[in-house]
């Protein structure tokens, strides 16, 4: 509530999502359910998800684990009715995607 008395611009949020390293994040089926809930908080704004892999559970991203993230990403922009402008899909470990 201190955006909201001070009368600042909404705290954004990045919601993490774990996808199989189990180092930060709710988990996949848990997201829709949360990311509604942040939506009904007064001075906070969801504003994008992400993801982590390779940093405690050696999990390396793969193609499936990436489709879930965007099906997660769509599944809440369609429900919240919002475009979740920040997405971060990894770290290093997924160059090996981009390439």
């Amino acid at each position: 509530e201190y955006c909201l008395v001070k009368k600042l611009k909404p705290h954004e949020i990045v919601l993490m999502v774990d996808l199989g390293d189990r180092r930060e994040g709710v988990l996949p089926e848990e997201a829709l359910v949360t990311a509604q809930k942040i939506a009904k908080l007064k001075g906070v704004k969801l504003i994008g998800l992400g993801c982590n892999f390779g940093c405690y559970g050696a999990r390396i991203p793969s193609n499936e684990a990436m489709a879930k993230f965007v099906k997660i990403q769509h599944e809440i922009e369609n429900e919240l009715n919002i475009k979740l402008t920040h997405m971060s899909g990894g770290n290093s470990l997924s160059l090996h995607m981009v390439w």
